[in-house]
């Protein structure tokens, strides 16, 4: 809109200039009448282009900021994808082992108890991620993880597990498995 009226404004001028070509020299106040519309229209030009530009610039840092929080859901998601598979693929194979187990009691336990930490860890590793994803402060400070319901029970200890829960599973002879 703004650039019609700089033009059609042009266009008046150039046709008021080429009428009073026609009548002879124009007067001194015709000439500053003249120059001062020509420095207003220019000016005005310059304005509109600027004003456009800064808003093009900044539909670009929005669109720069969209695809930037975009491809960092992306990144997300695939990570969040790759530790889920991860730990349920662990816990499958942990799992198949146990069925294969069934006629040694104690080792049927310690596959269990294997497969029960597995577990306990990769929804300890999802709620640290989460817990991050919501801006929850450091990964350590929110979303607590229960311990196994069965804690106290014989071949659980507390500890530093490698996802930090705090559980780990131990052998018959107490050292951590």
């Amino acid at each position: 809109m703004g650039r019609v009226a700089v033009a059609c404004a042009l266009l008046f001028l150039v046709a008021s200039l080429a009428a009073t070509a026609d009548s002879g020299a124009p007067g001194t106040a015709t000439r500053t009448v003249v120059w001062g519309v020509l420095l207003g229209l220019t000016g005005s030009a310059w304005w509109l282009r600027h004003r456009d530009r800064a808003a093009f610039e900044r539909a670009l840092a929005r669109e720069a900021a969209a695809r930037a929080v975009a491809e960092d859901r992306l990144e997300i998601a695939r990570d969040l994808h790759d530790t889920i598979s991860g730990a349920l693929g662990a816990i499958m194979v942990r799992a198949a082992v146990a069925q294969r187990l069934e006629h040694d009691p104690q080792d049927l336990r310690v596959a269990l108890q294997e497969v029960e930490q597995a577990s306990h860890e990769a929804t300890a590793g999802l709620l640290r991620m989460l817990r991050v994803l919501h801006g929850k402060g450091s990964p350590d400070s929110a979303f607590p993880v229960p311990p196994p319901a069965d804690a106290d029970r014989e071949g659980i200890d507390a500890g530093d597990s490698p996802c930090g829960t705090g559980w780990r599973a131990t052998d018959t002879a107490g050292r951590r498995a």
